[in-house]
């Protein structure tokens, strides 16, 4: 049972591991993409977000996911009261 216990507490500070890592690069990702949009003329930014979802399609699509359901929670939550 010791075995068990040990391998489950592992698994879990991997996964713990793993979403630390993906944290930390979308904090990345989103403050180099609000630096960048600072600066940017209105016309480039187009531009620039179709060359960072280019670069970067798994954080792009995280990041999509994301926010569509944070969206929809908040129009959940909207839609009881």
């Amino acid at each position: 049972m010791n075995k068990v216990n040990s391998t489950r507490k592992n698994a879990a500070e991997a996964v713990e591991d793993v979403i630390a890592e993906a944290t930390t690069k979308a904090r990345r990702l989103r403050d180099a993409a609000a630096k960048k949009l600072d600066r940017a003329p209105e016309g480039d930014i187009r531009t620039d977000l179709r060359d960072l979802v280019r670069r970067h399609p798994t954080a792009a699509l995280a990041g999509a996911a994301m926010a569509g359901a944070i969206l929809s929670g908040m129009l959940l939550r909207a839609g009881r009261r």
